[in-house]
């Protein structure tokens, strides 16, 4: 999730997933059932949540609400919070059309699938 949490910060979790919108950072159990912190691009009307790292050039598959752990509210970091000015303005550029035509290509060719 490079720039807005790096490797050795301290992220806080709410357990509270009922209010996931896009743009928010989430915990949430993959299929190998390993745990994963990435941003929350889409939610298709299927139940699913597409999700992403903000350095990641590829969508994640998609996961279903029960996957979800929990929504990040907050980042301990050390030094200068540089990245979380940027994370900022990534997360405002997720919102951009650009970010829906990819999430809705994604979607499509997997069709709900789980």
């Amino acid at each position: 999730m490079s720039p807005s949490i790096r490797n050795g910060d301290i992220i806080e979790v709410s357990p509270a997933i009922e209010d996931i919108t896009t743009g928010d950072i989430i915990l949430y159990r993959s299929k190998e059932n390993t745990p994963v912190v990435h941003r929350v691009i889409k939610n298709n009307a299927c139940g699913g949540i597409l999700t992403k790292g903000d350095s990641s050039l590829i969508f994640d598959s998609p996961i279903t609400s029960e996957q979800v752990l929990g929504k990040v509210i907050g980042v301990e970091s050390k030094g200068l919070n540089i990245r979380h000015i940027l994370s900022g303005i990534l997360r405002r550029m997720q919102v951009f059309r650009l970010y829906g035509i990819f999430a809705k290509i994604i979607n499509e060719t997997r069709k709900c699938e789980h």
